[in-house]
């Protein structure tokens, strides 16, 4: 299931994934591309409906995808929230990383790229891999 819409206060809803108990599918790939504008926070959400794994990893593209105006592929920062907005992983000024998340509580996980910022004038190409497994 993916979405792509604008919602306020400079954020773009980029995508979301749902795994469900259930569902014939125990295993969810996650292999997606997300293109965040300047002075924008780009989210990407996974649902998980029971106790799961979530793992992968994450990359930023900005010069290096040949973003007009990029001069490097950093974000702002990057964050992975739980189901309560805590933080579970936090970096600043990324390029890349990794994830690995015990999930013991259903709910929706949000990965956060933070594009914003006041010499913020290029985009943000940002690639997630990785799988979410019921346990």
């Amino acid at each position: 299931m993916r979405y792509v819409n604008t919602v306020g206060s400079g954020f773009l809803f980029l995508g979301m994934l749902i795994l469900c108990a259930g569902c014939g599918k125990q295993t969810v790939q996650i292999n997606d591309t997300i293109d965040i504008p300047a002075n924008k926070v780009g989210t990407f959400k996974v649902e998980a409906k029971k106790a799961s794994m979530l793992v992968g990893n994450w990359t930023s593209k900005g010069s290096t995808a040949n973003v007009k105006g990029a001069t490097d592929d950093t974000l702002v920062d990057f964050r992975l929230l739980g189901p309560n907005n805590e933080v579970l992983q936090k970096l600043d000024h990324p390029i890349e990383g990794n994830f690995s998340i015990d999930i013991t509580k259903p709910g929706i996980y949000t990965f956060e790229f933070n594009n914003t910022g006041i010499v913020r004038s290029s985009g943000r190409n940002v690639t997630i891999k990785g799988t979410l497994t019921a346990k």
